[in-house]
């Protein structure tokens, strides 16, 4: 069994350093958490973590490469057909 050496980083990452990477303290990190992950995909702590974050998962949120992206809304004309044009709105 390989044991980690103290140089190598953690695979999670605790509040006080994710706050401070974003240039924020742990307070205001904690009061804004609920909103970075309703509306900027932000990662979910991990389960059972008491306040842990994969730190993979972070440094992608970061660099913008979460994968998460909603796909892009399809143009007018690729639009499903309404029911009406499918069906010719007889009933």
């Amino acid at each position: 069994m390989e044991i980690l050496k103290a140089s190598a980083p953690l695979p999670t990452v605790g509040r006080e350093e994710l706050a401070e990477w974003l240039g924020v303290s742990p307070a205001h990190l904690y009061n804004k958490l609920p909103k970075l992950e309703r509306e900027q995909r932000f990662p979910p702590k991990l389960p059972g973590s008491l306040g842990k974050w994969s730190r993979a998962a972070v440094l992608a949120w970061i660099d913008g490469t979460t994968g998460n992206e909603p796909p892009p809304a399809a143009p007018v004309a690729q639009r499903p057909a309404t029911l009406e044009e499918i069906y010719g709105g007889a009933a």
